[in-house]
């Protein structure tokens, strides 16, 4: 894969591709695929990223490629944790759980209000700072479903504290 397809269908369809059908291979570029582009990508300086091709102040609220990049390292966590012999090997099942819960929490933090500050009032929500409203996280994405899934398992893993924030996302857009 690319280094510049963050965000792109083909990493997310490999990735959920891997939970029904695995192979080695595959798994082993999708790892590569996170190492290189989705975590440390936008470190490297001898090349452009999609986090430095866009300016810092209209990319955050890009929010439509969170859900993308949450689902890629949930998969990879379920890889890692449901089957045995675990088939993830860069990273363990702990490591990819926790890249997707922080990245689904990102959408929040940097991809805009869920509610326009009118409508936090009202519903006595204090959510975030950033966004305004305006960015994208305040409406329904395409694969958002992924935080449904995404909150099933860390309260199977009992990471209480980390399922709260999600749940509390998840019902505000439920809520809107």
């Amino acid at each position: 894969m690319h280094r510049g397809q963050a965000g792109l269908a083909t990493p997310l369809a490999l990735a959920v591709k891997q939970l029904g059908s695995p192979s080695d291979d595959e798994i082993e570029r999708l790892e590569e695929f996170v190492d290189e582009s989705l975590y440390q990508g936008s470190s490297a300086r001898d090349r452009c990223s999609w986090n430095e091709c866009w300016s810092e102040q209209h990319s955050l609220e890009r929010a439509y490629n969170y859900p993308h990049v949450t689902a890629v390292y949930w998969s990879l966590y379920r890889l890692g944790r449901r089957f045995r012999p675990a088939r993830v090997r860069r990273h363990g099942w702990r490591w990819y759980l926790q890249r997707a819960h922080g990245t689904a929490m990102g959408m929040w933090e940097h991809g805009g209000e869920v509610f326009p500050h009118e409508q936090q009032r009202v519903a006595g929500q204090a959510w975030s700072k950033v966004g305004n409203g305006q960015g994208t996280a305040q409406w329904g994405l395409m694969v958002g479903s992924i935080f449904e899934s995404l909150l099933r398992d860390l309260l199977l893993e009992g990471w209480a504290n980390e399922a709260a924030g999600l749940r509390r996302g998840i019902s505000l857009l439920a809520a809107d």
